[in-house]
């Protein structure tokens, strides 16, 4: 593959420092004042940098250090060694070796590569950075190592595409785990230009060329050969509409004036005239030699130009830095057992390898893993004081095992106040044993007035299973998984729920009875892995009531070993051969309820299905409207009471109102008391906080429409004494 390039993300004080980088000049001695020029001098010319011996150290040391960012396949990421590889690791090796060293590859946050080199934390960096003006400004570059050119192909009658945002807001095709997938992401997902559901990954990029003529996309990127390949054989139904969205000259960056520049470049121009490049880029990019761009010949480097002696302006103090290293693990070494959903604690000691405190806000976060799983539950966890340079700080994350076997490594990545991640990476490895057959488990021990099911209790991964409550006459219900906060999960006293865990999970049903107390059960779903099979971690349709005529949005994500996907209303295939993650809109034709699946198949006949249902209503009915739904006074002291009234129009035929979203105050009223004051709702003594009022409105179709009010408790005044 042919992957778009990766933007180099210089702050504002990684810029400074590195135009800082080789110290301030010495201040020039007074003189006298010169008589006033009778014509303007010419411009002075730079000063070069002065030459920073780096290639002497590392000779010595016999180590190169070089920072790389391993979340990028195929550039560089981890195998299922856990080892750093890939494209630039096994090319940062190679010259070293040619060098007389061996390379010490560490893991940074991307967005902190430059402060480490600038720090010298490390002596270079490869990652997939493109050569730009800019850049080269702040560091210096090595030779060209690698030149890639994607393309964007479209239908014959598609909008001309000249830069990545044209393609925001639009259905986009790309190949599943390619480079190009990443690109997308980065840079139309996570600004917010393009919704997930717009990017439409395909096992098989010939299956999104597919549908791009059968006009469910309207673009596919891909490399810029096979692209204009299937234009050339599409009888003129395609076209490819752009190419070199982001040209890439991808080059090795030092400090600005090290002669280690030099080194890497003769240990590179051997590689290239060998063929050892040409052999990488075929065995980590999938690139044949004959397809691969040819890299330009090396400019030959400039000549500085002398300048004469003059004042040399003392520069600016830095700002400083942001840094981290690794210094120990403090619990759970590498290859630790766990039980499935066994609850532990992960600690490392990290070191602030900066120029500047680390505040109190900032904050260790989950950046990636070997699986979606490898997170296991963990959140981001605050330093919690401030960490000046030099000093080290303990972080402890409350993770959970995964509930399937297998190992998981999880990692972490220092943020600042700003949620910039920066620093040296550190993990988490874990191995989760595999276990006999799961029996279920036995049905919560029965507590009067409380009725809690869940009906399968042991699933496939990648199925779901139902819950089902009933309570009554108590002050709230709660539904909620493990490790989850319960105030977040209220219910409906009578209801049913549906949950799809990946992984062994145990959920609970709180409930707190009017006289205060609180009692809670719970119930394990074990979930089974389903070997190589396709797993449904997404599917929706929105909305779920509409009228007829209108449209439903079904998004989906399917992982795992995937070999067809199909999309189905009401049994019937509307989307055969689906992509692994798309969207698309379907007007039902009939009143009633529309029930959609996605069916997953993997190898050796597995399978997976998930369904959601919508209901469509006759557009000659009236939909429910709520005029007027008031909760007074807004402010109150705990214990005290509140008025409720409401008005209700359109096609309503029940109103329901509800205590803090969840808990029905028994008012259940039929279409012809859709009016109604008086209501009297009293707190309990205990209350604190806030508490919301639910106001739903149905008409006969199922159609609902709801209106929120929040009422505050406030604590009354303590008179002085």
């Amino acid at each position: 593959m042919k992957p778009l390039s990766r933007k180099l993300l210089m702050p504002a004080v990684a810029t400074a420092l590195m135009l800082a980088a080789c110290g301030p000049s010495p201040a020039p001695a007074p003189t006298a004042p010169a008589p006033e020029p009778t014509t303007a001098p010419p411009a002075a010319t730079p000063a070069p940098p002065a030459v920073v011996d780096d290639l002497s150290r590392i000779r010595a040391s016999g180590t190169l250090s070089v920072g790389v960012s391993a979340d990028y396949p195929p550039y560089t990421f981890y195998n299922s060694d856990f080892q750093i590889d890939g494209f630039e690791p096994a090319l940062i090796n190679d010259l070293a070796g040619r060098i007389g060293v061996k390379a010490d590859l560490n893991d940074f946050a991307f967005d902190g590569l430059a402060d480490a080199l600038q720090l010298g934390q490390v002596d270079a960096i490869i990652a997939a950075l493109s050569v730009t003006p800019e850049r080269s400004e702040l560091v210096d570059f090595t030779n060209v190592y690698y030149i890639g050119a994607d393309a964007v192909l479209g239908r014959a009658n598609a909008t001309p595409v000249r830069t990545v945002s044209d393609l925001a807001r639009r259905r986009v095709g790309v190949q599943r785990g390619s480079v190009y997938a990443t690109y997308l992401q980065r840079n139309l997902v996570e600004p917010g230009l393009s919704s997930p559901a717009d990017i439409f990954q395909y096992s098989d990029i010939n299956a999104a060329v597919r549908d791009l003529q059968d006009g469910k996309l309207d673009y596919v990127v891909l490399d810029r050969l096979p692209a204009r390949t299937f234009a050339e054989n599409s009888n003129n139904s395609l076209v490819v509409v752009a190419e070199n969205l982001n040209p890439q000259r991808f080059a090795i960056a030092v400090r600005k004036g090290s002669n280690l520049r030099a080194a890497l470049n003769d240990a590179l121009l051997k590689a290239q005239n060998e063929g050892k490049v040409a052999d990488l880029i075929e065995k980590y990019l999938g690139i044949a030699k004959d397809e691969i761009e040819p890299v330009p010949p090396p400019e030959p480097e400039p000549t500085p130009t002398p300048v004469p002696p003059g004042p040399t302006p003392t520069p600016a103090p830095a700002p400083c830095a942001n840094g981290a290293r690794f210094v120990a693990d403090l619990s759970v070494p590498d290859g630790t057992q766990f039980q499935p959903g066994q609850a532990f604690r992960k600690g490392w000691r990290l070191q602030n390898s900066g120029n500047c405190d680390w505040a109190a806000s900032f904050f260790l976060g989950f950046a990636f893993g070997n699986t979606p799983a490898a997170q296991m539950g963990g959140q981001p966890t605050r330093v919690g004081r401030i960490v000046p340079p030099g000093q080290t700080a303990d972080i402890t994350v409350n993770l959970v095992a995964p509930g399937l076997p297998g190992t998981y490594q999880g990692f972490w990545q220092m943020h600042d106040a700003n949620g910039t991640p920066f620093g040296e990476r550190v993990w988490v490895q874990i191995v989760v044993p595999g276990a006999p057959t799961p029996v279920p488990p036995p049905p919560p021990t029965p507590v009067p007035g409380i009725s809690f099911s869940a009906n399968p209790a042991v699933i496939a991964q990648g199925q779901c299973t139902t819950f089902s409550w009933s309570v009554q006459g108590v002050q709230g219900v709660w539904f909620f998984p493990q490790d989850q906060p319960w105030q977040n999960y209220g219910v409906p006293g009578v209801s049913s729920q549906q949950v799809c865990p990946q992984q062994t999970t145990t959920y609970f049903l709180r409930v707190q009875f009017n006289d205060g107390t609180v009692r809670q059960q719970q119930i394990t779903i074990t979930v089974t892995p389903a070997v190589s099979g396709p797993v449904i971690e997404r599917f929706t349709a929105d909305p779920t009531q509409i009228t007829l005529g209108q449209t439903v949005n079904i998004q989906w994500k399917v992982s795992g070993n995937v070999t067809r996907i199909a999309l189905l209303r009401n049994g019937a295939p509307i989307w055969d051969g689906a992509p692994t993650t798309g969207s698309y809109n379907d007007v039902p034709q009939s009143v009633g309820s529309v029930t959609y699946a996605i069916q997953a198949f993997g190898a050796g006949g597995q399978a997976v299905q998930t369904s959601r249902t919508v209901i469509v209503g006759d557009p000659g009915s009236q939909p429910p409207v709520i005029n007027a739904f008031r909760v007074e006074p807004t402010q109150i002291t705990p214990g005290s009471c509140v008025q409720i009234s409401w008005d209700a129009g359109g096609g309503t035929t029940l109103v329901r109102i509800y205590r803090n979203y969840i808990v029905e105050t028994e008012l259940a009223i039929d279409g012809t008391q859709v009016q109604g004051s008086g209501l009297q709702d009293c707190l309990p003594p205990d209350a604190t906080g806030q508490v919301g009022y639910r106001m739903l409105a149905f008409n006969a179709q199922g159609q609902s429409v709801s209106r929120d009010v929040v009422v505050t408790i406030t604590m009354p005044a303590v008179p002085l004494r």
